[in-house]
């Protein structure tokens, strides 16, 4: 990624990646997986080696998963069917 402007100078690469990462994990505390796993990822992708983007990874993994068990409780609570909570799953 170029830094915009006519008198950028040229970034420090892990400025994306760094970018990359915390943006993912803003997005997961907004609970918009799908963003944070695709920023996450993309990260990952920019830089494999770094230990702290696959662990950030795994964190959204998880906290995602642990969303998914609190709706499908919700939902068993109210006795709502299968198609209410497979909905609920892919807001």
């Amino acid at each position: 990624m170029a830094p915009r402007g006519a008198d950028a100078t040229e970034q420090n690469p892990t400025t994306l990646l760094w970018t990359l990462f915390f943006a993912a994990q803003h997005y997961a505390q907004l609970r918009d997986f799908t963003r944070a796993l695709v920023l996450i990822d993309e990260a990952i992708a920019h830089t494999p080696t770094v230990v702290e983007v696959h662990h950030g990874k795994a964190k959204i993994l998880k906290v995602r998963a642990n969303a998914a068990r609190a709706v499908l409780r919700r939902c068993a609570r109210a006795n709502i069917g299968w198609c209410s909570t497979r909905a609920a799953c892919h807001r």
